[in-house]
């Protein structure tokens, strides 16, 4: 079988094909300016550091969650959550750097036969936070890893942080732009 092709339809298919790979090939532009002030406050932390309490509007039943966070001027984090009898349930010790926040290491706590066993997770990728996000396609990746102590569980923590733009909150029926 013998086909022809005249320069005409070869022009045409390159021109459609170059019609639907254009699109993908654009960059998402965004500027979504310094976004280190949605994160911690921690330039602004007292010596003794700053203790957040977290309790659940959906489920009262719940305890409140406790969060101590303590800062230092060369922008290291430490930040400890308690459970409801006040035990340390886990310690995050976080890095803040010009662009982003990353975690340098992670203790969980487990209660087993009486004691606090302590296990390190393995920091894979440590993307807490970022700062400055100039295109939607960005992601930051969290890799955490560890294994859980009575029951040998082993959990890996992933999660993609992706900024796709502002959000507009109602606030006493007011709108809030975030």
């Amino acid at each position: 079988m013998i086909r022809y092709r005249t320069t005409l339809g070869v022009i045409c298919q390159f021109v459609m094909c170059f019609l639907i790979i254009l699109p993908s090939c654009k960059e998402n532009a965004l500027d979504a300016g310094d976004l280190s002030s949605y994160y911690l406050p921690w330039q602004s932390f007292p010596p003794e550091g700053m203790t957040y309490r977290y309790k659940s509007l959906v489920d009262t039943t719940l305890e409140e969650e406790v969060w101590d966070h303590i800062s230092t001027p060369e922008g290291l984090i430490t930040s400890i959550n308690y459970d409801y009898q006040q035990q340390v349930v886990q310690k995050q010790y976080e890095r803040v750097r010009a662009d982003r926040v990353v975690i340098d290491s992670l203790f969980l706590y487990y209660p087993t036969d009486s004691i606090l066993q302590r296990v390190h997770a393995q920091v894979h990728t440590g993307n807490r936070f970022p700062f400055n996000v100039t295109d939607t396609s960005q992601t930051w990746l969290t890799h955490l890893e560890w294994w859980q102590p009575g029951d040998s569980l082993h959990i890996v923590l992933e999660r993609r942080r992706t900024f796709i733009g502002d959000t507009i909150w109602m606030f006493e029926n007011k709108p809030v732009s975030v």
